[in-house]
């Protein structure tokens, strides 16, 4: 009964792991479509039904006209641009709905059929907790965007709710991995050197989540589109324009030629310390770990060029998208890594669905 649980576990983690990653992909395309602000109610349970007549069209479409961004950016589109932009959203939320679902149908079959641990059941029980806040915050972007004169959301709440995206992701693969059976645990070959690593893994992983709030406040403020020249930025390191708001501070968040600077040298800091991390993980831990390390580095140094490359292009949408998911891949490697350093498991320590 216990592999069966732990197998169900881990099939549901996956599950949702990959329906994460489905939801982030589309929701960067309905960014990059300029969709996002499609749909001008937070509707959780109902409108999880698109309109289906002329009429219903109409009356969502007389909601959208209400808006800056149409006013604005769209006031030549008609009903049938509408509708594109409209299911851009509508998939979005859609996904999100359903991971909802999926989360609720698995936590109740591990609570009540397979009578997981407490300590687990609280883990679980904190994914949701989570998607809750995520679904709050992603209405909370929308509603930036919907009144005054700004055509798209705020750069700020887009961070944080990519950045939430990828806490919940983390923490899907890291509930994942410590399902994995004690044996295949890798082990430490030097355990105060390798508590080093652990902590600069936990470096790493703070420093690729903080490109992923820069890279978002990039997508946010259209930074992606200024300055598109490499290594330098219009001709120089630091653009003139890079504190021209005031008070300083805001710079930070609303200057594209700042926040762009910030991105750039963040993800060059973020390839160094991976390839120092790596080196140390040949001396001290196991092959398993080096491994994944090695790969987390290869992926930084493809995301860099893929950036570079983006950059040159002024950002087209399918660049985007794929420097977006690459920095998914980056960040869900990261955390499989620090995992795999964390303290093992004796061997004739209970499983953790174990009941207590």
């Amino acid at each position: 009964m216990t592999q069966d649980r732990a197998a169900f576990a881990r099939r549901w983690l996956t599950t949702l792991s990959a329906i994460a990653l489905a939801i982030i992909f589309i929701g960067g395309l309905t960014r990059l479509t300029g969709s996002g602000l499609s749909i001008t109610e937070w509707r959780p349970v109902s409108g999880a039904f698109p309109p289906i007549s002329h009429l219903e069209w109409e009356q969502e479409f007389a909601k959208y006209r209400e808006i800056p961004q149409f006013r604005f950016a769209n006031a030549d589109m008609d009903l049938a641009g509408f509708k594109v932009i409209y299911w851009w959203e509508w998939a979005h939320r859609q996904l999100g709905r359903l991971f909802g679902v999926v989360w609720l149908v698995g936590f109740l079959v591990l609570w009540r059929r397979f009578r997981v641990s407490r300590r687990y059941l609280a883990r679980y029980f904190a994914i949701g907790v989570l998607t809750g806040i995520q679904a709050g915050v992603g209405w909370w972007m929308v509603a930036s965007g919907l009144s005054g004169i700004d055509v798209r959301v705020s750069a700020t709440r887009l961070a944080v709710h990519l950045g939430l995206g990828a806490i919940l992701l983390g923490f899907l693969l890291w509930l994942y991995w410590d399902l994995r059976p004690h044996g295949e645990r890798p082990s430490a070959k030097e355990p105060a050197e390798v508590g080093a690593l652990r902590k600069g893994a936990n470096g790493l992983l703070i420093v690729c989540f903080l490109q992923i709030l820069l890279g978002a406040l990039v997508a946010g403020t259209g930074a992606g589109a200024v300055h598109t020249d490499w290594p330098f930025m219009s001709g120089s390191l630091l653009p003139p324009s890079a504190f021209e708001i005031e008070p300083w501070w805001e710079n930070f968040f609303w200057n594209n030629a700042l926040v762009q600077f910030n991105h750039r040298w963040v993800g060059t800091a973020l390839l160094v310390f991976a390839w120092l991390a790596w080196r140390r993980a040949r001396e001290v831990a196991d092959e398993a770990t080096t491994r994944m390390l090695a790969a987390s580095a290869l992926l930084i140094l493809a995301q860099a060029v893929l950036g570079v490359v983006t950059l040159w292009n002024r950002s087209p949408w399918f660049l985007g998208s794929a420097h977006q998911m690459l920095a998914m891949g980056v960040f869900g490697g990261l955390v499989l890594s620090r995992a795999s350093l964390g303290k093992r498991t004796p061997q004739t320590a209970p499983g953790p669905l174990a009941e207590e």
